[in-house]
């Protein structure tokens, strides 16, 4: 296996990691599991902030353009020799929210979270929206990695896996729990 060949593998695995963790963490979004959240409080916190955290990080790394000349990084640009330009506002807002809230304790920031976030009006939907175009660019150039995987088909599968998992541990604490 090639270079080209293993920092592709590599990035599909960082995308598997991050798209499956955004999907739990949207999945316990769910009103419906505020019961099972208050009953296990303290776990449940720490669960959601970590798929948060760590889809979000990992999210931004799959977008990461070279800082430096000499330092190469796994990423969409590193594949390519072109960018997602109608995903660059999104990217901007996931850096935002890594730099400023998940890595860095900005004092100002944290301070007036609820006006960042409004500000930043970052929703699932935007996320999804990047996924779905990492995944078109995926299926378009698998074929220079001698890869044939259809990378919609496999993502589409992931997500519904990734949800009904999260669901049927809900499920399992919670029997006849009904969803929004």
């Amino acid at each position: 296996m090639d270079k080209k060949q293993k920092v592709f593998g590599r990035f599909i695995g960082m995308m598997d990691l991050a798209y499956c963790q955004f999907h739990v963490w949207k999945t316990l979004q769910n009103k419906a599991f505020n019961g099972v959240f208050s009953n296990y409080n303290y776990f449940w916190k720490q669960v959601s902030d970590a798929l948060l955290n760590s889809s979000t990080v990992g999210l931004t790394k799959l977008v990461e353009k070279q800082s430096k000349l000499d330092q190469e990084v796994i990423s969409i640009f590193f594949l390519l020799e072109f960018g997602i330009e109608n995903a660059a506002v999104v990217i901007e807002k996931l850096r935002k929210l890594r730099n400023k809230i998940i890595m860095h304790n900005d004092v100002k920031t944290i301070l007036e979270a609820d006006n960042f976030f409004k500000e930043l009006s970052l929703n699932y939907g935007d996320i999804e929206d990047l996924f779905d175009e990492i995944i078109k660019v995926l299926d378009r150039i698998k074929q220079n990695f001698s890869n044939s995987t259809d990378f919609s088909n496999r993502y589409s599968e992931m997500k519904v896996k990734c949800e009904k998992d999260t669901i049927n541990l809900i499920d399992k604490l919670t029997p006849g729990i009904e969803l929004d």
